[in-house]
C-alpha cells in the first residue's frame, strides 16, 4: 500500500510538471521565418516533451496497476477473516 501511495504521488507530480511545461510552450500558428545567418550565441534546446509524456504515462499505468494489486490483496485479506 505504501508503495502504491508513493507511485500515486509521483504520478501526480509528473502530471503537474507536464501541465506546467505545456502552459510554457507557446504554439505559433504562423511559421516563423528561418534565419539564414548562424546564431552567435548557443541556443538552449527545448526539452523533449514526448519523452516526459511517455514517462508520465508509464508512471500512471504503473500506479493504476499497483492500485489494482493493492485492491486484490485487500480483498484477499478480507476474505480470510
Amino acid at each position: 500500500m505504501a508503495e502504491a501511495e508513493t507511485w500515486k504521488g509521483r504520478v501526480y507530480q509528473l502530471e503537474q510538471l507536464l501541465r506546467s511545461v505545456q502552459r510554457d510552450v507557446k504554439v505559433d500558428p504562423v511559421p516563423t521565418p528561418v534565419r539564414t545567418a548562424p546564431a552567435k550565441a548557443p541556443q538552449t534546446q527545448q526539452p523533449d516533451l514526448d519523452h516526459y509524456i511517455a514517462i508520465a504515462e508509464h508512471a500512471q499505468k504503473r500506479a493504476e496497476q499497483l492500485e489494482r494489486e493493492a485492491l486484490e490483496v485487500s480483498c484477499a485479506l478480507s476474505l480470510r477473516t
